[in-house]
Protein backbone atom coordinates (compact mmCIF):
# COMPACT_ATOMS: atom_id res chain seq x y z
CA UNK A 1 0.00 0.00 0.00
CA UNK A 2 1.25 3.62 -1.21
CA UNK A 3 -0.17 7.09 -0.36
CA UNK A 4 -0.53 8.23 -3.86
CA UNK A 5 -1.45 12.25 -4.98
CA UNK A 6 -5.00 10.97 -5.33
CA UNK A 7 -5.01 10.45 -1.53
CA UNK A 8 -4.21 13.58 -0.90
CA UNK A 9 -6.50 15.16 -2.74
CA UNK A 10 -9.06 12.87 -1.33
CA UNK A 11 -7.74 13.77 2.14
CA UNK A 12 -8.43 17.50 1.78
CA UNK A 13 -11.91 17.25 0.59
CA UNK A 14 -13.12 15.20 2.61
CA UNK A 15 -11.50 16.73 5.67
CA UNK A 16 -12.79 20.18 4.99
CA UNK A 17 -16.87 21.06 6.51
CA UNK A 18 -17.90 21.79 3.13
CA UNK A 19 -17.48 20.27 0.13
CA UNK A 20 -15.68 22.61 -2.27
CA UNK A 21 -16.64 23.40 -6.04
CA UNK A 22 -13.07 24.00 -7.20
CA UNK A 23 -9.55 24.19 -6.25
CA UNK A 24 -9.47 27.60 -6.03
CA UNK A 25 -11.64 27.03 -3.02
CA UNK A 26 -9.81 23.80 -1.69
CA UNK A 27 -6.41 26.46 -0.94
CA UNK A 28 -8.60 29.17 0.35
CA UNK A 29 -10.25 26.89 2.66
CA UNK A 30 -6.72 25.05 3.56
CA UNK A 31 -4.96 28.21 4.03
CA UNK A 32 -6.99 29.42 7.16
CA UNK A 33 -7.84 25.83 8.40
CA UNK A 34 -4.53 23.70 8.04
CA UNK A 35 -2.00 26.25 6.22
CA UNK A 36 0.68 23.61 7.28
CA UNK A 37 -1.24 20.90 4.24
CA UNK A 38 -1.39 23.70 1.62
CA UNK A 39 2.44 22.35 -0.08
CA UNK A 40 1.46 18.75 0.56
CA UNK A 41 -2.17 19.19 -1.60
CA UNK A 42 -0.15 21.44 -4.07
CA UNK A 43 2.61 18.76 -4.58
CA UNK A 44 -0.65 16.53 -5.31
CA UNK A 45 -2.26 18.71 -8.00
CA UNK A 46 0.96 19.29 -9.58
CA UNK A 47 1.17 15.82 -10.92
CA UNK A 48 -1.92 16.54 -12.86
CA UNK A 49 -0.52 19.42 -14.93
CA UNK A 50 1.73 22.51 -14.47
CA UNK A 51 1.06 24.90 -11.69
CA UNK A 52 0.64 28.67 -11.69
CA UNK A 53 3.70 30.49 -11.54
CA UNK A 54 3.15 31.76 -8.08
CA UNK A 55 2.38 28.65 -6.42
CA UNK A 56 5.09 26.36 -8.03
CA UNK A 57 7.40 28.82 -6.66
CA UNK A 58 5.69 28.34 -3.14
CA UNK A 59 6.26 24.90 -3.59
CA UNK A 60 9.73 25.12 -4.59
CA UNK A 61 10.58 27.23 -1.48
CA UNK A 62 9.10 24.97 0.56
CA UNK A 63 11.46 22.07 -0.84
CA UNK A 64 14.19 24.57 -0.71
CA UNK A 65 13.57 25.09 3.65
CA UNK A 66 13.34 21.48 3.62
CA UNK A 67 16.71 20.38 2.99
CA UNK A 68 17.93 23.92 4.28
CA UNK A 69 16.47 22.45 7.78
CA UNK A 70 18.18 18.92 7.54
CA UNK A 71 21.51 20.87 7.20
CA UNK A 72 20.91 22.40 10.27
CA UNK A 73 19.01 19.38 12.19
CA UNK A 74 22.16 17.59 11.55
CA UNK A 75 24.55 20.68 12.77
CA UNK A 76 22.58 21.17 15.98
CA UNK A 77 22.77 17.14 16.63
CA UNK A 78 26.43 17.33 16.17
CA UNK A 79 26.27 20.05 18.28
CA UNK A 80 24.68 18.17 21.30
CA UNK A 81 26.02 14.84 21.68
CA UNK A 82 22.75 12.15 22.58
CA UNK A 83 20.44 15.05 21.09
CA UNK A 84 17.77 13.43 18.39
CA UNK A 85 15.12 14.62 16.12
CA UNK A 86 11.44 13.76 16.12
CA UNK A 87 8.91 13.77 13.15
CA UNK A 88 10.26 16.45 10.51
CA UNK A 89 12.48 15.01 8.04
CA UNK A 90 11.96 11.65 9.38
CA UNK A 91 8.41 11.35 8.23
CA UNK A 92 9.24 13.67 5.46
CA UNK A 93 11.58 10.82 3.88
CA UNK A 94 8.60 8.46 3.93
CA UNK A 95 6.38 10.45 1.69
CA UNK A 96 6.61 9.14 -1.88
CA UNK A 97 7.65 11.24 -4.18
CA UNK A 98 6.62 13.77 -5.26
CA UNK A 99 4.80 14.77 -2.34
CA UNK A 100 6.34 18.03 -0.12
CA UNK A 101 5.85 17.74 3.83
CA UNK A 102 6.07 21.11 4.85
CA UNK A 103 8.05 21.89 8.02
CA UNK A 104 7.72 25.13 10.44
CA UNK A 105 10.00 23.93 12.66
CA UNK A 106 12.38 21.20 13.94
CA UNK A 107 11.96 18.91 17.17
CA UNK A 108 14.80 18.00 18.75
CA UNK A 109 15.16 16.32 22.13
CA UNK A 110 18.44 17.17 24.55
CA UNK A 111 19.76 15.32 27.55
CA UNK A 112 19.37 17.86 30.12
CA UNK A 113 18.71 21.19 30.44
CA UNK A 114 22.70 21.97 30.39
CA UNK A 115 22.01 20.57 26.63
CA UNK A 116 19.43 23.22 26.09
CA UNK A 117 21.30 25.84 26.95
CA UNK A 118 23.67 24.75 25.07
CA UNK A 119 22.14 24.25 21.89
CA UNK A 120 20.43 28.27 22.83
CA UNK A 121 24.07 29.39 22.75
CA UNK A 122 24.54 27.58 19.42
CA UNK A 123 21.71 28.43 17.89
CA UNK A 124 22.53 32.40 18.93
CA UNK A 125 26.13 32.59 17.35
CA UNK A 126 25.07 30.59 14.00
CA UNK A 127 21.75 32.09 13.45
CA UNK A 128 20.68 34.93 15.25
CA UNK A 129 18.04 33.05 17.67
CA UNK A 130 16.76 33.90 21.22
CA UNK A 131 14.65 32.29 23.48
CA UNK A 132 11.20 32.69 22.46
CA UNK A 133 9.77 30.84 25.19
CA UNK A 134 10.44 28.32 28.26
CA UNK A 135 8.11 26.38 29.88
CA UNK A 136 8.88 23.48 32.78
CA UNK A 137 6.52 20.62 33.45
CA UNK A 138 6.10 19.22 37.69
CA UNK A 139 8.25 16.54 36.66
CA UNK A 140 12.08 17.64 37.92
CA UNK A 141 14.37 18.44 35.07
CA UNK A 142 11.29 18.49 32.07
CA UNK A 143 11.46 21.60 30.23
CA UNK A 144 10.65 22.36 26.69
CA UNK A 145 12.00 25.44 25.06
CA UNK A 146 11.52 27.59 21.97
CA UNK A 147 14.31 29.25 20.35
CA UNK A 148 13.20 31.23 17.17
CA UNK A 149 15.51 33.36 14.50
CA UNK A 150 13.72 35.74 12.25
CA UNK A 151 15.63 36.50 9.06
CA UNK A 152 16.79 39.65 8.13
CA UNK A 153 15.58 41.84 5.25
CA UNK A 154 13.54 38.50 3.47
CA UNK A 155 10.09 37.47 3.80
CA UNK A 156 11.04 34.01 4.71
CA UNK A 157 9.57 32.30 7.28
CA UNK A 158 11.35 32.05 10.94
CA UNK A 159 13.61 29.05 11.95
CA UNK A 160 12.22 27.80 15.30
CA UNK A 161 13.75 24.59 17.34
CA UNK A 162 11.71 23.19 19.95
CA UNK A 163 14.38 21.61 22.37
CA UNK A 164 12.63 19.05 24.48
CA UNK A 165 14.76 18.04 27.43
CA UNK A 166 12.64 14.64 28.05
CA UNK A 167 11.30 12.52 24.81
CA UNK A 168 7.77 12.55 26.19
CA UNK A 169 7.04 15.50 28.01
CA UNK A 170 3.08 14.23 28.64
CA UNK A 171 0.07 17.11 29.62
CA UNK A 172 1.22 17.49 32.82
CA UNK A 173 -2.20 15.81 33.85
CA UNK A 174 -3.58 13.16 32.01
CA UNK A 175 -0.35 11.17 30.95
CA UNK A 176 3.19 11.72 32.84
CA UNK A 177 6.36 12.55 31.69
CA UNK A 178 8.85 10.18 30.55
CA UNK A 179 12.49 10.52 29.99
CA UNK A 180 12.85 8.23 27.89
CA UNK A 181 10.86 5.44 25.99
CA UNK A 182 11.50 2.76 22.82
CA UNK A 183 14.32 2.86 21.18
CA UNK A 184 15.11 6.79 21.69
CA UNK A 185 17.80 8.09 20.79
CA UNK A 186 17.42 6.15 17.53
CA UNK A 187 13.96 6.85 17.06
CA UNK A 188 11.98 4.90 14.17
CA UNK A 189 8.46 5.22 12.68
CA UNK A 190 6.89 3.94 15.69
CA UNK A 191 8.34 6.91 18.02
CA UNK A 192 7.21 9.12 15.34
CA UNK A 193 3.81 7.80 14.97
CA UNK A 194 3.33 7.94 19.04
CA UNK A 195 4.44 11.85 19.08
CA UNK A 196 1.94 12.55 16.69
CA UNK A 197 -0.63 10.74 18.26
CA UNK A 198 0.19 12.94 21.26
CA UNK A 199 -1.19 15.71 19.10
CA UNK A 200 -4.31 14.89 20.04
CA UNK A 201 -3.84 15.63 23.68
CA UNK A 202 -3.42 19.50 22.81
CA UNK A 203 -6.50 19.48 20.25
CA UNK A 204 -7.83 18.39 16.98
CA UNK A 205 -5.71 16.15 14.40
CA UNK A 206 -5.34 18.07 11.17
CA UNK A 207 -4.91 16.57 7.69
CA UNK A 208 -1.20 16.65 8.08
CA UNK A 209 -1.22 14.57 11.27
CA UNK A 210 -3.37 11.96 9.56
CA UNK A 211 -1.72 12.08 6.33
CA UNK A 212 1.67 11.48 8.44
CA UNK A 213 0.01 8.65 10.02
CA UNK A 214 -0.81 6.89 7.16
CA UNK A 215 2.76 7.04 5.54
CA UNK A 216 4.17 5.97 8.85
CA UNK A 217 2.69 2.89 8.76
CA UNK A 218 2.72 1.78 5.22
CA UNK A 219 5.60 0.17 3.78
CA UNK A 220 7.66 -2.76 4.52
CA UNK A 221 8.43 -2.49 8.25
CA UNK A 222 4.80 -0.93 8.71
CA UNK A 223 3.47 -4.06 10.77
CA UNK A 224 6.27 -4.41 13.11
CA UNK A 225 5.97 -0.36 13.44
CA UNK A 226 2.99 -0.14 14.23
CA UNK A 227 2.86 -3.28 17.04
CA UNK A 228 5.69 -0.82 18.92
CA UNK A 229 3.62 2.13 18.44
CA UNK A 230 0.95 0.07 19.98
CA UNK A 231 2.69 -1.25 22.57
CA UNK A 232 4.28 2.31 23.50
CA UNK A 233 0.82 4.01 23.22
CA UNK A 234 -0.40 1.54 26.34
CA UNK A 235 2.92 2.20 28.69
CA UNK A 236 2.60 5.95 27.68
CA UNK A 237 -1.52 6.04 28.35
CA UNK A 238 -2.15 7.52 24.48
CA UNK A 239 -4.48 4.56 23.22
CA UNK A 240 -7.57 6.68 22.96
CA UNK A 241 -5.52 9.11 20.92
CA UNK A 242 -3.44 6.27 18.45
CA UNK A 243 -6.58 4.77 17.64
CA UNK A 244 -8.61 8.46 16.75
CA UNK A 245 -6.11 9.39 14.82
CA UNK A 246 -5.69 5.63 12.75
CA UNK A 247 -9.35 6.28 12.84
CA UNK A 248 -9.51 9.29 11.16
CA UNK A 249 -6.68 7.70 8.35
CA UNK A 250 -9.26 5.24 7.59
CA UNK A 251 -12.06 7.27 7.38
CA UNK A 252 -10.60 9.54 5.39
CA UNK A 253 -9.62 7.12 2.58
CA UNK A 254 -6.21 6.49 3.20
CA UNK A 255 -4.77 3.36 2.35
CA UNK A 256 -4.14 2.17 5.71
CA UNK A 257 -3.23 -1.61 6.52
CA UNK A 258 -5.63 -4.03 8.31
CA UNK A 259 -3.24 -4.44 11.25
CA UNK A 260 -3.21 -0.52 11.96
CA UNK A 261 -6.09 -0.04 13.94
CA UNK A 262 -6.84 -0.33 17.45
CA UNK A 263 -10.13 -2.12 18.56
CA UNK A 264 -12.85 0.35 19.71
CA UNK A 265 -13.77 -1.45 23.09
CA UNK A 266 -9.28 -1.39 23.45
CA UNK A 267 -9.37 2.56 23.18
CA UNK A 268 -12.75 3.04 25.28
CA UNK A 269 -11.33 0.64 27.77
CA UNK A 270 -8.44 2.62 27.67
CA UNK A 271 -10.16 5.84 28.20
CA UNK A 272 -11.74 4.68 30.85
CA UNK A 273 -8.33 3.21 33.04
CA UNK A 274 -7.13 6.41 32.38
CA UNK A 275 -10.33 8.57 33.59
CA UNK A 276 -10.58 6.22 36.65
CA UNK A 277 -6.52 6.77 37.32
CA UNK A 278 -7.12 10.89 37.15
CA UNK A 279 -10.60 10.33 39.49
CA UNK A 280 -8.29 8.64 41.93
CA UNK A 281 -5.76 11.38 41.81
CA UNK A 282 -7.90 13.85 42.08
CA UNK A 283 -9.50 11.91 45.28
CA UNK A 284 -6.07 12.00 46.56
CA UNK A 285 -4.59 15.63 45.78
CA UNK A 286 -7.59 17.40 44.77
CA UNK A 287 -6.32 20.84 44.68
CA UNK A 288 -3.35 19.65 42.19
CA UNK A 289 -5.73 17.93 39.58
CA UNK A 290 -8.71 21.01 39.83
CA UNK A 291 -5.70 24.00 39.31
CA UNK A 292 -4.20 21.07 36.31
CA UNK A 293 -7.40 20.87 34.91
CA UNK A 294 -8.06 24.21 34.71
CA UNK A 295 -4.54 25.58 33.83
CA UNK A 296 -5.07 23.14 30.24
CA UNK A 297 -7.38 26.47 29.04
CA UNK A 298 -4.36 28.16 29.45
CA UNK A 299 -1.67 26.05 27.32
CA UNK A 300 -3.82 23.92 25.04
CA UNK A 301 -6.45 24.60 22.58
CA UNK A 302 -8.73 22.42 24.20
CA UNK A 303 -12.54 21.89 24.41
CA UNK A 304 -13.73 24.82 26.43
CA UNK A 305 -10.62 26.67 26.36
CA UNK A 306 -11.99 30.13 26.95
CA UNK A 307 -14.25 29.36 30.20
CA UNK A 308 -11.38 27.58 31.83
CA UNK A 309 -8.67 30.05 30.80
CA UNK A 310 -11.14 32.64 32.52
CA UNK A 311 -11.57 29.93 35.61
CA UNK A 312 -7.89 29.58 35.82
CA UNK A 313 -7.01 33.40 35.80
CA UNK A 314 -9.50 33.99 38.54
CA UNK A 315 -7.78 31.23 40.70
CA UNK A 316 -4.45 32.77 39.82
CA UNK A 317 -5.20 35.86 40.63
CA UNK A 318 -5.56 34.65 44.25
CA UNK A 319 -3.77 32.11 44.95
CA UNK A 320 -0.41 33.02 46.45
CA UNK A 321 2.18 33.41 44.54
CA UNK A 322 4.65 31.00 46.34
CA UNK A 323 1.92 28.41 47.03
CA UNK A 324 4.07 25.20 46.89
CA UNK A 325 0.55 24.01 44.70
CA UNK A 326 2.29 25.76 41.69
CA UNK A 327 5.15 23.51 41.68
CA UNK A 328 2.72 21.00 39.91
CA UNK A 329 1.54 22.73 37.44
CA UNK A 330 3.30 24.04 34.22
CA UNK A 331 5.25 27.21 34.84
CA UNK A 332 6.33 29.82 31.87
CA UNK A 333 9.67 31.37 31.94
CA UNK A 334 9.87 35.12 32.05
CA UNK A 335 12.76 36.69 31.31
CA UNK A 336 13.79 39.25 33.93
CA UNK A 337 16.95 41.31 35.17
CA UNK A 338 17.48 41.30 39.07
CA UNK A 339 18.23 44.49 40.42
CA UNK A 340 17.80 43.95 44.15
CA UNK A 341 17.79 41.11 46.79
CA UNK A 342 14.74 38.56 45.56
CA UNK A 343 14.01 35.77 47.89
CA UNK A 344 12.32 33.49 45.71
CA UNK A 345 13.74 30.75 43.16
CA UNK A 346 14.52 31.44 39.36
CA UNK A 347 15.60 29.12 36.64
CA UNK A 348 19.42 30.11 36.10
CA UNK A 349 20.72 30.09 32.72
CA UNK A 350 24.08 31.35 30.77
CA UNK A 351 21.32 33.36 29.10
CA UNK A 352 19.44 35.05 31.97
CA UNK A 353 17.72 34.96 34.59
CA UNK A 354 13.51 33.08 34.41
CA UNK A 355 10.88 34.19 36.75
CA UNK A 356 8.58 31.09 36.76
CA UNK A 357 4.94 31.70 36.52
CA UNK A 358 1.61 29.74 35.67
CA UNK A 359 -0.26 31.95 33.39
CA UNK A 360 0.86 33.64 30.09
CA UNK A 361 -0.45 36.72 31.74
CA UNK A 362 1.87 38.80 33.18
CA UNK A 363 1.09 40.70 36.42
CA UNK A 364 2.79 42.94 38.74
CA UNK A 365 1.48 40.62 41.52
CA UNK A 366 3.82 37.95 40.44
CA UNK A 367 6.54 40.55 39.91
CA UNK A 368 8.78 41.43 42.93
CA UNK A 369 10.01 44.51 43.24
CA UNK A 370 13.58 43.35 43.00
CA UNK A 371 12.96 41.94 39.56
CA UNK A 372 12.24 43.75 36.09
CA UNK A 373 10.41 41.83 33.32
CA UNK A 374 12.65 41.97 29.74
CA UNK A 375 9.46 41.72 27.32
Amino acid sequence: MTVTAEHVSALAESWLPAEPDSAFEILTALRGRAPSFVPTWLSALATRGPLPEDLAGELRRVRERTAWLRTVRDAVLAHVPGSYAVKGHAVADRYPAPLVRSMADLDVVVPDLPGAWSLAEYLAAEHGASIHAVVTYPTAGCAVMTLVAFPEATFDPPLAVDVYTFGFPGDAGNVPSRKAYGRVPDAGPAEHLTMIAAEGLEGDFGPKDILDAAVLVTGEDGEDEFALARRYAHELRLVPELAALLDLAAGHGLPVPEFASVPAAEARAARAARTARRLAEGLRHPAVVTLQTLQRGEAYPTRLRTARRLAWRLVDGVLPPRSPVRTHLLRFGVPVRVTGRYPGDLLTSPHGEFLLVNSARITRRVLHPALEPLL
